[in-house]
């Protein structure tokens, strides 16, 4: 899989990424983009709560690194909505909202 695969299907829901335009190197659509912020939010809950309950010192490492990985991943999608001027009312959460 090339990197512009790899990064189509992280930021789209199931890996398809349907009626699309370009940006930059990436193929978005507005709906996959709020989708795919959503998803991210959710990641980085999920995160922090398997972060605060690993019983394993041997996991904790891994939570450290897929918690790194969420954030990049949510600050990445946050950086495109911002160039594409999607409004922050269009893709926030009613709980908690992971910023830079």
């Amino acid at each position: 899989m090339n990197k512009k695969n790899i990064l189509s299907f992280l930021v789209s829901n199931k890996g398809s990424i349907g009626n699309v335009e370009t940006t930059g190197d990436i193929y978005f659509s507005k709906e996959n983009l709020i989708t795919a912020i959503k998803d991210a939010e959710n990641e980085l809950r999920f995160c922090d709560e398997y972060f605060d309950n690993v019983k394993d010192d041997r996991l904790l490492e891994y939570a450290i690194y897929k918690g790194k990985a969420a954030k990049s991943r949510y600050e990445y999608l946050i950086n495109i909505a911002k160039e594409k001027g999607v409004q922050h009312s269009e893709y926030i959460n009613d709980k908690k909202t992971y910023g830079a």
